[in-house]
């Protein structure tokens, strides 16, 4: 199901990972393919910066793929179901999704996310928030999902194109949002945006930080879990 609001798309979805990922493939196909030759153009007009084709950004992306598929099997699923829903390549939106990690976070642009305790605000409420400071191009191909998986709770959050769900909030009350940080402690692993993915399944804190502590993970976002 597609909801309209004045500006933003909200894609509802239900079922299993992979069927939730051919139903936001088939929603969002426009937003996908967006993302995807926005990506594409600025690794051509930043080569001189970055050095990396996007031939070379996919075969760098499958070396993180083992570890995803061994550790969050179900994000995957939701991967493959975005791409077969949309008719992009899996390979591509694997790329979109390990951009940060392939590219030694040379892109990142800095978001901020900022949490008030229920002591702080004037009607006893956990506030938080989420700035997302990204290539301006995305704006459009970014859009609400409302998801109720078959194995977890349900939730809400916000992404754009070909990108897994990280930030958002669960029918359990946990909210995640996360930000870019310059890791020390980057390897091949499981890329972030897969980990941040699991944060919205967790149904305590503790699961949660559970989840963003995995082993096995590339590296990490700063976390802000409510």
């Amino acid at each position: 199901m597609v909801a309209r609001s004045k500006s933003l798309l909200m894609i509802r979805v239900r079922g299993s990972h992979r069927e939730m990922g051919r139903q936001i493939g088939e929603a969002a196909a426009k937003q996908v393919h967006g993302m995807l030759h926005t990506y594409k153009q600025t690794f051509e007009e930043t080569y001189e910066e970055l050095r990396m084709t996007w031939a070379d950004a996919i075969l760098q992306a499958r070396k993180y793929y083992p570890f995803a598929l061994e550790h969050t099997p179900q994000y995957v699923e939701e991967l493959k179901g975005i791409a077969e829903g949309s008719g992009a390549a899996l390979d591509d939106l694997l790329v979109v999704n390990c951009a940060e990690a392939i590219l030694s976070d040379a892109l990142v642009l800095g978001c901020t996310s900022i949490g008030v305790s229920a002591e702080r605000t004037t009607d006893g409420h956990v506030l938080v928030a989420h700035n997302e400071d990204w290539l301006p191009d995305d704006e459009e191909n970014t859009f609400l999902i409302h998801a109720t998986p078959e194995d977890e709770p349900p939730y809400l959050g916000v992404t754009y194109g070909g990108l897994l769900v990280n930030v958002g909030f669960n029918a359990a009350g946990i909210a995640q949002c996360c930000d870019s940080v310059y890791p020390n402690d980057v390897r091949v692993g499981v890329p972030r945006i897969f980990v941040s993915r699991g944060t919205l399944a967790a149904t305590k804190i503790s699961d949660a930080i559970r989840t963003v502590l995995m082993p096995g993970r590339a590296a990490g976002y700063n976390h802000l879990i409510a």
